[in-house]
This record gives structure tokens, C-alpha cells and sequence, in this order.
């Protein structure tokens, strides 16, 4: 049940794009949305699939949203602990810097994601740039450090490669682009090959000859990758961003040697697919709405009828649409609201009578209030007003979470922080009320943030 799409899609569908940084006459108190944080997240899914949970070859497949991890207050406490977009927009205009965010995800353990990133002008028209991403929550557990080399060629245009840098050898991945801007306007274009020293090292070297190797991994059919971007203003008040990776049919072999080579074949792809447009009727208020999708398909067949789990065709979608605004009269008050609407599909089909089918349908209505006020020396306080109203419309099999993730839950969230020139740092809890539980009002979690610019 692979994406199937024709070339002239693969160059077309996919888009990339940046946030230019803003000139005085663009800048403004109030800031800019963006999809960038959304696409660069969903795009390392793809890009470091060795550290998501239960491994490369899980057969929780590759987007892994349904996990012992996860429980009816998972989406709000993502929601909750979120960067908000004018701080998105100063992370997006700043070459180098670093922030990390974390929320309270059980008694032992955070939801957490940091950031660092750094340029570095090396000779005329050359640039060398490093990203490092490190996260953990309820589907992925590891780090990526990306390196990247690009040159000018005149003020419009710019090439660049790059290669994510895995400590598993065989899940390094390498790219090469290009880049077209003009003033505002901006377009991005990478083509990427995923896992390209994988049969080198499996096959030529004979990893599982090595004592700690078992798994031989083989690509039949090598995964590839487009992403492309654009960036477009259409007017002084209306601005549109679109982003979107497609992921062909990728094929491997899995076997064990210790088993007598017996395994399974893994047939995958994927896409997602972003879009948000923006009106700033003045200069204090922002209006935008959003749409992003994420969809994921995987095929296994096993090489023996005794293997577990059974054959099976996996579906993983998510859609889901924002609005959101933002309300900045001065330096010191902000008020925003945002709406979500989302849908989570996992659909499981077995080709045996033995086994139970599974088709799971989770969507959530989620909205958030903010008011924040700043002070002239930089003492921020916020307060907040969640709601999450989640419900299982289709919920047939087992998808192995914990509990039910239907709920309607209200949280009420205050934050404390300090913001300077070039850094801020946030701390804050919540209490969470609920109208069918015993207590009704209860701890809900503790959060926190931090960035650095230079």
C-alpha cells in the first residue's frame, strides 16, 4: 500500500522554504508566524529513524504517535509547553544560537527538545552551518547533528550539500540543493539520499560477521527524499509559506544470521505536506491559519510463517488544521489565541484470518489563551487557559497506550521568566480540572524554556 506518485509529482509536490531575516523596515514588535519549526520536526522523523521508539525496524512503524508513552493529556501538554510563534520568529531570524524546552511527562521522566545552531563564514562566498537537535518524548528518543556547506553564487541564488551525522553508520544520510531568493520571496529545493552507506557496510563489509552484529540490513530499492520550500509575499499585509517532503517506496530485506537468515521485508514511504497564510492588518495584530498532513506507509512480509508480527499493511496519517492570532498594542502586553483540529488515523490490515485487524481514529479539538505582560527591565509573566476535548470516533484493536485517550480536560497555566536582549528563560505549572474525576482539580505539570542568542 505504498504512495504511489509520478515523477513529475516528486519534483513538484515538495518545499522547503526559510524565514528570511527581517530588515528595519520589515521588523516589528509583533513578529511572524511559521510552519519552519513544524517542517524541520517532522522532517527529522524521517531523518533519524534509528532513534525513534522500538528501533528503525518497529513494528510500531515511522511516525510511532500511539505508544505505552502516550495518555489523554499527552496533546496538551505538548500544547502547552510549546514555543510561541513570535518567539518561533526570533529563533527562525537568528543565525546562531541554542533553546531547549521541557515539560513534565510522568514522575521520572521530561518531554524535552533542545536546539543549537551556528554559521560560520569560511572563505569569499562560502558558508559553512551546524545544527544539533536533541529530543525525547513519546515516540523518539535521540539526537541529530547536521552539517551543511553552501555557496553564494550571486546575490540570488545559493547551492549547498550537506549530511546528517548518525552514530549508527548505516542511518547516515547526505544531500545536496539550491536555493533562489529575492528580496522576500523565497524558494528551496533538496534532494536527499537516505542510509547511503547501508549496503556497504552490511553487505561488502559483512556487518553481521562482527561480534556484536546479527541483523543484516539490504535495500533492494534505495530510500530517497525531496523537500522543497516557498516562501512568498503577496502583498505588505499577506504573506504564504509552503513546506512538504515526499518519501518514494523505499525496499529492504531484514534477516538474522542467527536465525538462518529468516526475517522480513519492509516496503515504506512517505509524505507530509504544510501551508499557512498570514494577514497583519496592522502592525499590532496577526491573523493566520494553518494546514499540515503527515502520512506513512509501510508493507512487511515476513520470510517465515512462524515470524511476529503476522504480514501486515500499516497506515499512519495526521491532519491537522491551526488558526491562531496575536494581539501586541505595546512591548509589554500580548494576547493570543489559537484553535486546533486534529486527526490521528492508524489502520492496521493483517493478511491472515487469525489476526485482528486494527483501525483507530483519535481527533482532538484543542485552544489555548494567552496573556502575557513584560516589564521594562524584562520580568515576563504569562497566564494561560488550555482546553482539550478528545474523543475515539473508530477504535477498534489494541493500540497498546495508556489508558483511554478520550478525555475533556481544562488547564490553567502560569509562567514566570526573565527576557534580555539576547536570552530569556521561562518556568511555570499547571493545575488541571476535570469534571468527571475524583478530585476534580489536580497538579497538571511543570514546564520550562530557555533560549540564547549571539
Amino acid at each position: 500500500m505504498a504512495l504511489k506518485y509520478s515523477w513529475c509529482t516528486y519534483l513538484c509536490i515538495v518545499i522547503i522554504g526559510t524565514i528570511p531575516t527581517p530588515t528595519k523596515a520589515q521588523d516589528r514588535i509583533l513578529g511572524y508566524g511559521s510552519l519552519k519549526i513544524w517542517e524541520e520536526n517532522s522532517w527529522l522523523l524521517f531523518l533519524d529513524r534509528n532513534d525513534s521508539f522500538g528501533g528503525r525496524f518497529s513494528e510500531k512503524g515511522i511516525l510511532k504517535r500511539f505508544t505505552p508513552l502516550v495518555d489523554s493529556k499527552y496533546q496538551l501538554d505538548v500544547l502547552g509547553s510549546q514555543f510561541d510563534p513570535v518567539e518561533d520568529f526570533y529563533w527562525n531570524s537568528k543565525t546562531n544560537g541554542v533553546r531547549w524546552k521541557g515539560t513534565s511527562a510522568t514522575t521520572l521522566t521530561l518531554t524535552s527538545a533542545a536546539e543549537f545552531k551556528t554559521s560560520v563564514d569560511l572563505n569569499g562566498s562560502w558558508k559553512m552551518d551546524a545544527r544539533f537537535n536533541q529530543l525525547m518524548d513519546s515516540g523518539f528518543e535521540g539526537s541529530a547533528i547536521r552539517l551543511q556547506f553552501s555557496r553564494e553564487l550571486e546575490r540570488s541564488s545559493e547551492i549547498f550539500s550537506g549530511m546528517h551525522l548518525d552514530p549508527h553508520k548505516a542511518g547516515g544520510d547526505f544531500w545536496i540543493g539550491a536555493k533562489w531568493k529575492k528580496g522576500a520571496n523565497q524558494i528551496t529545493g533538496q534532494f536527499t539520499i537516505l542510509d547511503p552507506l547501508n549496503d556497504f557496510l552490511h553487505v561488502t563489509l559483512d556487518a553481521a560477521l562482527h561480534p556484536h552484529g546479527d541483523t543484516t540490513v539490504v535495500y533492494t530499492q534505495q530510500p530517497l527524499a525531496i523537500r522543497v520550500g516557498d516562501h512568498l509575499r503577496l502583498s505588505n499585509d499577506i504573506r504564504l509559506e509552503v513546506y512538504g517532503m515526499l518519501m518514494p517506496a523505499g525496499q529492504s530485506i531484514i534477516s538474522s544470521k542467527s536465525q538462518n537468515n529468516e526475517g522480513f521485508t519492509l516496503k515504506e514511504s512517505a509524505r507530509y505536506l504544510g501551508g499557512l497564510i498570514e494577514w497583519t492588518p496592522t502592525e499590532y495584530l496577526l491573523l493566520a491559519g494553518s494546514y499540515t498532513e503527515i502520512s506513512a506507509d509501510s508493507d512487511r512480509a515476513n520470510t517465515h510463517t512462524s515470524f511476529r508480527p503476522l504480514n501486515n499493511q500499516l497506515l499512519e496519517q495526521t491532519h491537522e488544521i491551526t488558526a491562531f492570532s496575536i494581539f501586541r498594542p505595546n512591548p509589554n502586553w500580548t494576547l493570543s489565541l489559537t484553535g486546533i483540529r486534529k486527526r490521528m488515523l492508524e489502520k492496521r490490515t493483517f493478511q491472515s484470518d487469525s489476526a485482528n485487524n486494527i483501525n483507530y481514529l483519535l481527533t482532538l479539538w484543542m485552544s489555548k489563551l494567552d496573556i502575557s505582560y513584560t516589564t521594562t527591565n524584562g520580568f515576563m509573566t504569562k497566564g494561560g487557559f488550555l482546553h482539550s476535548n478528545s474523543k475515539v470516533p473508530e477504535g477498534k484493536g489494541d493500540m497498546n497506550v495508556t489508558r483511554s485517550l478520550a478525555g475533556n480536560f481544562y488547564r490553567f497555566l502560569l509562567n514566570f521568566g526573565w527576557k534580555f536582549d539576547n536570552s530569556a528563560v521561562v518556568l511555570g505549572g499547571a493545575y488541571d480540572y476535570t469534571s468527571n474525576a475524583t478530585p476534580r482539580w489536580i497538579w497538571g505539570t511543570a514546564s520550562g524554556r530557555f533560549s540564547m542568542y549571539w
